[in-house]
């Protein structure tokens, strides 16, 4: 099983310098807060994979 695992900073290289099969084989995403919802979005889309995702201390509404 290959997880990608995200938390705090949107990555550059996954999100603005995309490339089309960057993400093929992930099968899990896990995000440990602090991310924009669009950013995950985005992941979930490209890689197909579905996302968990664990609220950080700076997201709204905790």
């Amino acid at each position: 099983m290959k997880i990608l695992v995200v938390a705090d900073t949107e990555s550059k290289s996954l999100w603005d310098y995309y490339r089309p099969g960057k993400l093929d084989g992930i099968d899990l995403i896990l995000s440990c807060g602090d991310l924009k919802a669009a950013y995950l979005e985005f992941l979930v889309t490209m890689s197909h994979a579905p996302v968990y995702y664990v609220p950080g201390n700076h997201d709204e509404n905790n």
